[in-house]
């Protein structure tokens, strides 16, 4: 069984539940401790943000995203993921963790941050995945991409390897360091084949007609060099990356074509996944959030300063009643084109019926 039909077995009895109104809240959450970043990414808003601004670099709340996460528990929640900005620079970064386990936590950190200073080794053992946000292991090219860390984002990296921490890694691959990406997978396969715990390599392209686009003679070489090191570290989620890596590579520059029942998928969150910013607000993903660019610009579904998670969840599933009834788009989902994780309407008996298939957009 592929990482992606794993996936969709375990969504889609889910998605009929909540509809009869069985679920008891979302199965996973992204929460964004912060919008500050060590890092300054070229392809990422997250560090320009003024920090006065209303999705500026203030930290969440202690107290209180303690209670949200304990409140999640009891809703029957399965994961959390903590990320940023950079997660580990909030200060009580390891009491969230803890709050937060047994349920599966996830990190999304570039390995830099003060909570590396005095790491909670333990508590990272007991994560699901702490996935490093790793796009360069020279120092020139790193700069390039993300700026400053390029010291501290190795060691620790090195560091959560020998210490047996589970990890994964996130390279967006794009004109500045395209070139250099078969040096940042033999550096992960150095640390594996010395022990280190490989959870997933992901690969995000920047493809098309962003200013930082690979290039054809980019494109070429990844087919031909990288994708046989991808299938070398044998890890579960590499089948399913090279598969989707042959395929962007081989669009054109334009965005590619929906398929001819675009119009009934329909994207699963936030019936699925909510994400939460560090001022408590409540949004249907992170690309809501400010994570890109929505037009017109999403408000939050809701203030968790203002309303428990239980209420928010309420909410929901009245908004998805008036969904299922037309096939319409979450009304906090209005201003977006994007379909990152989406199936169509007739999901249920088609799953049922072996036809159904995912797709990513």
């Amino acid at each position: 069984m592929s990482y992606t039909d794993d996936r969709l077995n375990k969504v889609v009895p889910y998605l009929v539940a909540a509809s009869k109104g069985w679920a008891e809240g979302p199965i996973s959450y992204q929460v964004g401790l912060t919008h500050a970043c060590v890092n300054h990414c070229v392809m990422c808003q997250h560090w320009q943000r003024p920090k006065g601004d209303a999705k500026g670099a203030s930290l969440a709340p202690t107290a209180a995203m303690r209670s949200v996460l304990r409140e999640m528990r009891t809703m029957g929640a399965e994961s959390v993921c903590f990320s940023g900005g950079e997660p580990m620079l909030h200060p009580d970064v390891w009491s969230f963790i803890g709050e937060a386990l047994p349920m599966q936590v996830g990190i999304i950190t570039g390995g830099v941050g003060v909570a590396f200073k005095n790491p909670d080794l333990d508590l990272l053992r007991k994560c699901a995945w702490v996935r490093v946000s790793l796009d360069a292991v020279d120092g020139e090219t790193y700069y390039a991409s993300r700026g400053p860390g390029f010291i501290d984002a190795i060691a620790n990296t090195t560091l959560m390897a020998e210490s047996q921490v589970p990890l994964g890694f996130g390279i967006t691959v794009h004109k500045l360091n395209a070139d250099k990406l078969e040096d940042v997978l033999r550096f992960i396969l150095y640390l594996k084949q010395n022990g280190a715990l490989l959870e997933s390599v992901r690969l995000w392209l920047v493809r098309g007609e962003a200013e930082l686009s690979i290039t054809d003679a980019q494109a070429d070489r990844l087919s031909q060099r990288v994708l046989p090191m991808l299938w070398s570290l044998e890890i579960k989620h590499v089948p399913t990356n090279a598969v989707e890596l042959t395929q962007r590579l081989s669009v054109s520059k334009t965005k590619p074509e929906l398929p001819e029942n675009a119009a009934d998928l329909r994207c699963v969150v936030p019936l699925v996944h909510l994400y939460i910013d560090a001022q408590l607000r409540v949004f249907p993903c992170c690309i809501h959030a400010g994570d890109a660019e929505i037009e017109p610009p999403a408000p939050p579904i809701a203030d968790l300063k203002m309303v428990t998670l239980q209420q928010v969840w309420d909410m929901i599933r009245i908004a998805e009643k008036r969904r299922e009834r037309d096939y319409g788009k979450h009304p906090a989902c209005a201003g977006c084109t994007l379909r990152l994780y989406t199936i169509n309407k007739g999901f249920a008996d088609a799953k049922a019926a072996g036809l159904l298939s995912p797709h990513f957009l």
